[in-house]
């Protein structure tokens, strides 16, 4: 299913982010938001994800599982990379809880993380490091919706292009919404662009 946006607009003040606007998303397509600060884009990500409400207009077709990297890691940082990923897996226990620790590891593999550090406490991490790991654990989780703000803030040019490719091979046909600053990194998700002014 599509998702709907109709006669949105949503105020904050005086200040008006949105007003009348309307947008479909496609089911299982990319969408990559692009504007200047202010333009609301990660506005338009929280009213997707239900953590913010519109002043006026409906979105229709929302999945109810939703995977998001938020600007800021939203990491526990006393719990290891591994620890903050099997936050949103399903609970196991015995050889069930290994099969899937081993699963994350290879996920953080996947993205840079070194497996002699993926036991280690969070805090320690630079920022870079916290980003992939909440990238992580937004793909790994059980979700029909992505919503990527900034995914690939702080991380240098190497390091983007083995997160992007990631992103793309773990995204497996979902509906995903990625805002990014980086007109190459819009460009290299390919799917459909939307300009906010």
């Amino acid at each position: 299913m599509n998702i709907e946006i109709s006669n949105l607009t949503k105020l904050y003040g005086d200040r008006g982010i949105f007003r009348d606007y309307s947008l479909t998303i496609k089911e299982h397509g990319i969408l990559v938001i692009m504007g200047s600060s202010g333009a609301g884009k990660t506005t338009l990500l929280r009213l997707l994800a239900g953590l913010d409400y519109q002043d006026a207009g409906t979105i229709k077709g929302i999945p109810e599982k939703i995977g998001m990297v938020f600007q800021e890691d939203r990491l526990c940082e006393e719990f290891s990379a591994v620890e903050n990923v099997r936050l949103v897996l399903p609970r196991v226990s015995g050889r069930e809880k290994g099969k899937i620790d081993q699963k994350i590891r290879e996920h953080l593999k996947k993205v840079g993380i070194p497996e002699d550090s993926q036991n280690q406490p969070v805090s320690g991490y630079s920022g870079g490091m916290k980003r992939r790991v909440a990238l992580v654990r937004a793909m790994m989780a059980d979700a029909e919706l992505l919503l990527l703000d900034e995914p690939c803030t702080g991380l240098d040019e190497d390091t983007k292009e083995q997160v992007m490719k990631y992103i793309l091979e773990q995204r497996r046909n979902r509906t995903m919404v990625v805002v990014t600053h980086s007109e190459e990194e819009a460009g290299g998700y390919g799917g459909e662009f939307l300009l906010l002014k």
